[in-house]
């Protein structure tokens, strides 16, 4: 069973770990490693955040497979007007241990679930660099390619999803005191 809960300073140690396992895969694999772990750390450990950014980790047992950030705020390079003004729950700083792949795909329909759930059912949305990864993540995780858009420092791929109740989710993935995030960056605790 999978657990999906807010992380938080008393969890900096084991994404510490989760972030240096998969940097350790990236630069084995002449990944391009472009330091992202740093971003999810402060998060986790709330240093000079102020806008609604909130980590959340994938756990089985005591073991932290994945993490990542979630934010209401509306998706910025290469999103159009329209989209902008869409209710967003942009995901962001993603990391997980290598050689996870199911990982990908239950956290995204979690991910889906949990927009579902929240009062103005966002969109889910997310943006990537590496082309191999946006192909990964539409074709085995069920994230929609929305486009390709070139900003200063390259290349940026758009995904989506959409909010969608999966009521037999909770199977295979639970949430531990997540709450709703709202538009004002406040947290309100899910019914």
């Amino acid at each position: 069973m999978y657990v999906m809960k807010p992380l938080t300073t008393a969890d900096t140690r084991t994404v510490d770990e989760l972030i240096d396992g998969r940097t350790a895969f990236q630069i084995a694999r002449s990944h391009r490693f472009r330091g992202e772990g740093i971003g999810l750390r402060d998060v986790v450990t709330g240093t000079d955040r102020d806008d609604g950014m909130k980590a959340v980790g994938m756990w089985e047992d005591e073991n932290l497979l994945a993490a990542f950030v979630l934010q209401h705020a509306a998706p910025q390079n290469g999103w159009t007007i329209k989209e902008r003004e869409e209710p967003t729950l942009l995901v962001s700083h993603a990391h997980s241990l290598p050689g996870q792949g199911l990982l990908g795909r239950l956290a995204a329909l979690w991910l889906s679930d949990y927009a579902a759930r929240q009062q103005l059912q966002p969109f889910v949305r997310c943006t990537v660099r590496e082309r191999a990864l946006a192909w990964r993540l539409a074709r085995s995780c069920g994230w929609r390619h929305v486009r390709e858009v070139r900003d200063g420092r390259g290349d940026l791929h758009l995904l989506q999803r959409f909010p969608e109740r999966l009521q037999r989710l909770e199977v295979v993935v639970t949430s531990d005191g997540m709450p709703d995030l709202c538009s004002d960056g406040e947290p309100r605790l899910s019914a």
